[in-house]
C-alpha cells in the first residue's frame, strides 16, 4: 500500500495554475507530511534529506478533486468500496447528500447510517485507518409530507416543525440541511429563516413550490441538478407548475409534466433569473451527469448493467438501483427517448446560467441509480465541457470552486506552497483535454501518497469486496 515517508519530492513537473488556467512548467514540490512545503523551479529546489522523489517529468500535476454531490451507503459498502474508489480516481474531497439517517428505527428508506457514524469514517481517514476523501454531509432528505395534518418534525410542512428540524439536525452536527422538491413553502422559509440563526448551511433541491430567484434571496446555498430554473422561465408558469405539484408523487404524469416544461421555456426571462441568482452568489451543482444517463442518445434503459466498471458497485447498491429504475420508469415504455427534450435542455440550462455567471461546481451524483463512485466525476468534467464549459473552468469547478465555496482557499484548491497536500498528477495535460483527468499516475490525499501501483491494489481489493458480496447474496 501507499508508502509512508514523512517528505516527498515531486520532481521537474508542469503545475497546473487552477486560478488562471495556464500551465507552470519545470516545478518541483516537496510535501513534508500533510502540506505542501515547496513549490518552486526544479533547478532551484533540492531535494530534502530523506526524502522520496516522484519523477514529474513529462506530467501535469493539479490539486486534488472534489465531486460535490455523492450519495453513500451503508457502512461495509462505503468504507470498503466507495470510499476507495474515490481515492482511485484521484476525488480527494466529496460532499454526500444524505449522510445522516436521524430516524430512531434506523430506516430511512435506503441504507444511510446516523451522522455520528459519517463522522467516525471522517475520523478514520484522517487517522489513516480508512482509505477516503475528505468528507462533507448533509442531513438526509428534508421533504414533505403528504398534508398539512401529517405534518412531523422530520418531515416538516408548518414552520414550527421546520424551524425545530433545523434545530435537531444542527445538534447532531450535520455539515448542510438537504432540501428537496416535495417540501412545503412555509417549512421551507422557516427553515432557511432558522439556519441563518443557527449558522448552519441549507441547500439542494429547490422545492417546487419556491421560485428559484426566492429560493436563492433566502440563501439557499447550491441549487443541485440545476433544477428549479425552468419552472420560473416557464412563459406559463402558474400552470405548469401546478401540474409538477399536482404530479409529483405519480412518476409517469411527472415526467411528462417536465417534458412539457422544457418545450415551454421564455429564454429571455431565463436570463433575468440567471442575473438575479448569478447577483447573489448562489452555487449550482448541475450533475449533468445523472441527465445524460437518462439521455436515450447515450444509452438504453437498463444499458448500466453493461458498464465494466460495475464490477466495483457491491451487490446491495446494484439492487437499490434495480429498484429505482423501477420506479422512476418502470412504467414509460422507452422512456429516455420520451424524455430527450427534457434531458438536452437541462444541459442548456447548465451551460446558459454558467454564462451566465452563476458560479459552478462539480458533481456527478454518484450512488444515483448506475453511476458509478469516482468514475462518474471524470464524466460529469466531461459533460461540462460538453455543455459549453471551457477545460480551465471544468477544472476549476473540481478544485478551487469547492475550496472556495467551503471556506478553504487557504488550504486547498491551488498547488501552492502551505497548503494541504492533496493532489494528484496526470500523464496527460487537463487543459488540452478534460478526460485527461482519467489519466493518473498518482494520488495523494492529506500527504498520503498513493502510486499507480498502490491505486490499481485499491481496485482490485474493492472488486474483490463487491465480488464477495454477489457471492452472499
Amino acid at each position: 500500500m501507499p508508502g509512508q515517508s514523512k517528505i516527498w519530492l515531486i520532481q521537474d513537473t508542469t503545475v497546473i495554475d487552477t486560478r488562471s488556467g495556464s500551465v507552470v512548467p519545470h516545478q518541483s514540490v516537496v510535501i513534508d507530511g500533510d502540506k505542501i512545503s515547496v513549490v518552486g523551479a526544479a533547478s532551484d529546489v533540492v531535494a530534502p534529506a530523506g526524502a522520496s522523489v516522484i519523477d514529474g517529468s513529462g506530467k501535469y500535476l493539479i490539486p486534488g478533486l472534489w465531486d460535490m454531490h455523492i450519495h453513500t451507503a451503508d457502512v461495509e459498502d462505503t468504507t470498503k468500496a466507495m470510499l476507495p474508489l474515490l481515492i482511485a480516481n484521484g476525488v480527494t474531497g466529496a460532499r454526500s447528500m444524505a449522510a445522516d439517517c436521524h430516524l430512531e428505527s434506523g430506516d430511512c428508506g435506503e441504507p444511510v447510517p446516523a451522522f455520528h457514524v459519517f463522522d467516525g469514517w471522517r475520523q478514520k481517514i484522517a487517522s489513516g485507518e480508512f482509505v477516503g476523501p475528505r468528507l462533507a454531509g448533509s442531513s438526509y432528505y428534508t421533504n414533505g409530507p403528504d398534508s398539512v395534518e401529517a405534518s412531523a418534525i422530520e418531515n416538516p410542512a408548518t414552520a414550527e416543525h421546520a424551524r425545530g428540524y433545523a434545530r435537531l439536525l444542527k445538534s447532531r452536527g450535520v455539515d448542510l440541511i438537504k432540501v428537496y422538491s416535495g417540501m412545503y413553502r412555509e417549512a421551507y422559509f422557516a427553515m432557511a429563516d432558522e439556519s441563518k440563526e443557527l449558522g448552519l448551511e441549507f441547500g439542494g433541491e429547490v422545492p417546487l413550490t419556491v421560485r428559484v430567484t426566492e429560493a436563492s434571496d433566502a440563501g439557499h446555498s447550491t441549487i443541485e441538478h440545476a433544477m428549479g430554473f425552468l419552472e420560473q422561465c416557464s412563459a406559463n408558469e402558474e400552470v405548469q407548475r401546478l401540474k409538477l405539484i399536482e404530479s409529483y408523487d405519480r412518476p409517469v404524469d411527472f415526467w411528462h409534466a417536465l417534458l412539457e416544461l422544457a418545450e415551454d421555456v421564455d429564454e429571455q426571462e431565463c436570463q433575468r433569473v440567471y442575473a438575479h441568482v448569478a447577483g447573489n452568489g448562489t452555487w449550482s451543482v448541475p450533475t449533468l451527469n445523472i441527465w445524460a444517463f437518462y439521455n436515450g442518445i447515450r444509452s438504453q434503459r437498463g444499458e448500466w448493467r453493461e458498464d465494466p466498471n460495475l464490477k466495483y458497485v457491491p451487490r446491495g447498491e446494484v439492487v437499490i438501483w434495480e429498484r429505482l429504475e423501477e420506479a422512476y420508469f418502470g412504467d414509460i415504455p422507452d422512456y429516455k427517448r420520451v424524455m430527450q427534450p427534457y434531458f438536452r435542455k437541462m444541459f442548456q440550462v447548465a451551460g446558459d446560467s454558467y454564462e451566465a455567471g452563476i458560479p459552478v461546481m462539480a458533481g456527478s451524483d454518484a450512488g444515483e441509480y448506475g453511476v458509478i463512485w469516482g468514475f462518474s466525476l471524470h464524466t460529469e468534467l466531461q459533460y461540462m465541457v460538453e455543455a459549453g464549459m471551457t477545460e480551465a473552468d471544468v477544472l476549476r469547478a473540481a478544485t478551487l470552486s469547492p475550496a472556495r465555496y467551503r471556506g478553504q482557499e487557504d488550504l486547498l484548491g491551488t498547488v501552492e506552497n502551505g497548503k494541504l497536500a492533496d493532489l494528484v498528477l496526470l500523464t496527460a495535460n487537463p487543459l488540452e483535454d478534460i478526460s485527461n483527468t482519467l489519466a493518473i499516475d498518482t494520488v495523494i490525499a492529506n500527504g498520503r501518497v498513493f502510486r499507480r501501483s498502490d491505486l490499481d491494489e485499491l481496485l482490485r481489493n474493492v472488486e474483490a469486496y463487491s465480488r464477495s458480496t454477489r457471492e452472499e447474496g
